[in-house]
């Protein structure tokens, strides 16, 4: 794996930045496994990229309807979707990061 692979790997991956530390880790696992020097690995991990522009939010132009199990209602309202009454359905604002509700999106 190359740096610009391994970079790209992460962007693609990642939907917030709750995610990227365990994204690291793994990738630190998987290069480790590849044979990948360990300078190589913390060159790589330290990148700056990896820090400033990776994550690039996505917001609602509008309020937003997700498409959420039971057993998820409890995580989309600690993530700030709400409960509409009238649609029996959850969503979440304009404005809201549309990449953090990625698995609910109405697609």
């Amino acid at each position: 794996m190359t740096k610009e692979h391994f970079l790209m790997l992460l962007d693609r991956q990642s939907r917030y930045p709750e995610d990227l530390s365990n994204l690291i880790q793994n990738a630190k696992k998987q290069l480790r496994e590849e044979g990948t020097p360990e300078s190589d690995i913390n060159e790589w991990i330290h990148d700056p990229r990896l820090r400033k522009g990776l994550y690039k939010p996505k917001p609602a132009a509008t309020q937003t309807m997700l498409n959420v199990p039971f057993d998820d209602k409890d995580r989309v309202k600690s993530m700030g979707a709400r409960w509409s009454v009238n649609r029996k359905s959850w969503y979440v604002d304009a404005g809201a990061d549309l990449n953090r509700f990625t698995k609910w999106l109405n697609n």
